[in-house]
């Protein structure tokens, strides 16, 4: 095929796909609870459209991965721990246009147990499917030429027992066995030259399924198979969701992490084995990072192949302001509850307490369910059981913290997404460097926190109105500092990095921090500043905001925050504090709705503010 019709059937693809392909178009993790009879589970993928390999294991129970695909009919699955052929499911498995419809099997749907299910779309530079007829004697070439460059083969007979067969392009002439541990052996049983993948003719006659996983280093790419043979950390130009690995060369099991069921920045994960039936595991010293990711403890140096998948990357603007952000009003019930936020799931929550004096916490997934910080406070990251984060659609709250019986909270749910909001952790070394993000564009505000220890350190903030060379403190009352270079080299953070200096709030050598990154997207965020006078002022801002937080920058001046949630009216709006545990204060009328914006009144006293908005 040539190069110029596989760029037309790329083009063609991506059309189908409403524009760019992206990896939220043709990849999707998703975490549920069976309930033992139908179920739709929504991975925001069309799987009825295009062709389609989903993967799925329980997280509670040992019942096998169960690996289905379009080609081998939706009543049949195959299992990698198992060489068995395909087996049937009771045709209870359908697809639809947002995803997947479940019947009463335990293998995907057992009632009250977790699962996880991975789901991959065929799309060129990612994921190819072929099924395949051999016969003994002769080579069979299969064309994978829309995967542009190969990076992963696996290859199951699919009318007789047989191994599960994986070539990868780090040991090339050589087989690995997704449902053994054993190590890898020299075989040409398979051979890839180019975009043409080879089965050897003494290859048994029958059906083989072959599923193709594309190697992409380009900026836009989606995914890359390689190695590692130490502990550095390794460069794949963005945050990975999720990897298979193995230690090719020594006996060991194979490994799926995923950002889903749990992959935090401390290192912390939950591992599946795809040669095993177990339980998923917790695992440590494994963890993503913006640019990439840091290797597990290697003390012999071995070689550890990998695919890896990139994060979620679609614009805020073509999923919706409704689908990156989510302010819930609720009642504490006192024991664990899922919260919705519909269409997507929650990245980071920031819960307060609306009715009494109770400290914030700011709780997200890149941190870890069970680590929170406080806007209000110098306090390091603290720990409790707080959010499970493996809902597709919200979070759970998971006990009597933040959920107190009969009290009245607020939480904010955001979706991390370019153009609206990222979040970064990082390792301070004392030198000015620049910091990976993956916002895709320069931020409008900013707020960093050392989490491993206070050491009298505020919150740093950094809005676009003030510049680099000022920064604020989120949890003060404070009016800007500087010009400095210490906290952000005096450097303006562009769409790729923003710029940490030598000072203590920012890059202490061996601290600990997380950044929390808030764009600056027309029609959907707005980060700006006014003069108040002795008149109500119209900020026009270009959307019709559900979220306002507003900080005086002449003076000292709280941190305030209305939601439309709780109410922008044309009289009296709650607010509170982000720098406070104060109650949210209900008899005020300091702002107002206004088409493409709103109007701070003179309640509040004149002089100069900044704020963030969103839709």
């Amino acid at each position: 095929m040539s190069m110029m019709l596989a760029g037309l059937m790329e083009e063609e693809f991506a059309l189908v796909g409403g524009g760019k392909l992206y990896v939220d178009d043709v990849f999707g993790a998703s975490a549920y609870v069976g309930n033992g009879g139908t179920m739709t589970v929504l991975n925001g993928l069309n799987m009825a459209a295009r062709g389609w390999m989903t993967w799925t294991k329980s997280r509670t129970t040992t019942h096998g991965h169960a690996v289905m695909s379009d080609l081998i009919g939706n009543g049949s699955y195959l299992t990698t721990p198992s060489a068995a052929g395909p087996a049937t499911n009771g045709n209870t498995f359908s697809t639809d246009a947002n995803g997947m419809v479940l019947g009463p099997w335990n293998g995907f749907n057992a009632a009250n147990q977790k699962f996880i299910n991975w789901t991959f779309l065929e799309a060129p530079k990612f994921f190819a499917r072929k099924l395949v007829s051999h016969t003994t004697g002769t080579n069979t070439t299969i064309d994978l030429t829309d995967l542009g460059v190969v990076g992963c083969a696996i290859v199951k007979r699919v009318d007789a027992v047989g191994d599960w067969w994986v070539w990868h392009r780090s040991a090339p002439n050589h087989l690995l066995y997704l449902n053994l541990p054993n190590a890898v052996v020299s075989s040409t049983t398979l051979a890839v030259s180019r975009t043409t993948l080879t089965l050897n003719s003494a290859s048994p006659t029958g059906q083989y399924l072959v599923l193709g996983f594309a190697h992409d280093t380009s900026p836009d790419g989606m995914i890359q198979c390689d190695y590692y043979s130490s502990t550095a950390p390794i460069n794949l130009g963005w945050e990975p969701q999720f990897m298979l690995l193995k230690t090719s060369t020594v006996a060991d099991n194979w490994y799926i992490a995923d950002q889903v069921r749990g992959w935090t920045a401390d290192g912390s994960w939950t591992s599946l084995q795809p040669n095993t039936n177990n339980t998923e595991a917790a695992g440590s010293n494994f963890s993503p990072n913006a640019s990439g990711f840091t290797p597990a403890s290697n003390t012999s140096n071995l070689p550890v192949i990998y695919v890896a998948i990139r994060r979620p990357n679609k614009p805020a603007l073509q999923l919706g302001a409704d689908k990156v952000f989510c302010p819930v009003v609720r009642t504490g019930n006192g024991g664990a509850t899922n919260i919705t936020t519909p269409g997507f799931p929650a990245d980071m929550v920031y819960v307060n307490y609306r009715d009494s004096a109770q400290a914030r916490a700011v709780v997200s997934r890149l941190r870890g369910g069970g680590k929170y910080l406080q806007t209000e406070s110098i306090n390091a990251e603290g720990s409790a059981i707080f959010l499970n984060f493996d809902q597709m659609s919200g979070y759970q709250i998971a006990s009597n913290v933040h959920n107190g019986v009969g009290y009245s909270l607020i939480d904010y749910a955001f979706k991390r997404a370019p153009d609206y909001f990222d979040e970064v952790c990082y390792t301070g070394t004392g030198f000015a460097r620049p910091i990976r993000h993956n916002l895709g564009s320069a931020p409008g505000m900013m707020w960093i926190k050392r989490r491993d220890a206070d050491q009298g350190i505020n919150w740093l903030v950094y809005h676009k109105a003030l510049g680099s060379p000022f920064s604020l403190s989120l949890n003060t009352t404070a009016a800007p500092t500087g010009p400095s270079t210490d906290h952000l080299n005096a450097t303006d953070p562009t769409a790729s990095n923003f710029t940490v200096g030598t000072g203590a709030a920012t890059n202490f050598s061996g601290g600990k921090y997380t950044a929390f990154l808030f764009g600056d997207t027309p029609g959907l965020c707005k980060a700006g500043s006014f003069t108040l006078g002795a008149a109500p002022w119209t900020e026009t801002c270009g959307l019709n905001p559900r979220l306002v937080i507003l900080k005086r920058t002449d003076a000292v001046g709280d941190w305030y925050v209305w939601d439309t949630a709780r109410g922008i009216v044309a009289g009296n709006d709650p607010y509170f504090l982000l720098n406070s545990t104060a109650a949210e204060v209900t008899s005020t009328n300091h702002i107002d709705p206004a088409t493409n914006g709103f109007i701070i009144n003179p309640t509040l006293p004149a002089g100069s503010y900044v704020y963030w908005a969103c839709a």
